[in-house]
């Protein structure tokens, strides 16, 4: 008790130290968590594409920007990576992805949807969300990296974004359908269907688009 007292009445006799002092732990901690995290997180990544795209990754250029800010500026700078990276010698392919879950309101009320969709979840970690839609958005360029035959980007005559479902879907969601993302209001419109099991990288997406750059 003693030595408490005596800590916090030198802290107080330098109160302007004393913050500094606690300031400097706070962003050496946040620092040293935000390292391991990515640190984590490239090893994850590393082992998908290793796992599942069969890449060697010393061929892989990993972009790892600091600032993603959605600005014309940010725009502009992605843009200018990939058509860099597009020129070197030996590449591919380049692009972006990126797989999220959506919900399309027309699905949330379908009870066919959500059975079919419910077992297919099962054991997974949106198990518990029936009516979600795992959708994944891919440049147009990286389609051959799809394992489900996609390989041209398809306009749509009512100018909805394409969208390609799961052939488990394919009774209840005919070709033609329309769907609305939530809360966006984003319009889609079903064009075809992938096989069941169809991967990119580690999920077993249900519903997958290609998205022009």
């Amino acid at each position: 008790m003693n030595l408490l007292k005596l800590s916090l009445r030198e802290i107080s006799k330098k109160k302007g130290w004393s913050l500094l002092t606690f300031l400097v732990c706070i962003i050496s901690m946040q620092t040293t968590l935000s390292a391991i995290t990515n640190s984590v997180a490239m090893s994850y990544q590393k082992k998908m594409f290793e796992d599942y795209i069969n890449v060697d990754m010393e061929q892989v250029l990993h972009l790892d920007y600091q600032s993603t800010k959605e600005s014309p500026e940010f725009t502009q700078t992605i843009q200018g990576y990939l058509n860099y990276i597009g020129e070197l010698s030996g590449v591919e392919a380049v692009g972006r992805f990126d797989a999220t879950g959506v919900y399309f309101s027309e699905l949330q009320s379908m009870e066919e949807y959500k059975t079919i969709n419910g077992n297919l979840l099962k054991g997974k970690k949106y198990q518990n969300y029936p009516t979600i839609s795992q959708v994944l958005y891919i440049d147009e360029e990286m389609l051959s990296f799809v394992q489900g035959g996609l390989t041209k980007y398809v306009n749509t005559r009512s100018g909805f974004l394409p969208l390609y479902a799961s052939d488990v879907f394919k009774d209840i969601l005919p070709v033609g359908t329309h769907l609305t993302e939530e809360p966006t209001g984003e319009k889609y419109q079903i064009i075809g269907y992938t096989p069941h099991g169809a991967k990119w990288v580690s999920e077993d997406d249900l519903i997958r688009f290609p998205m022009v750059a």
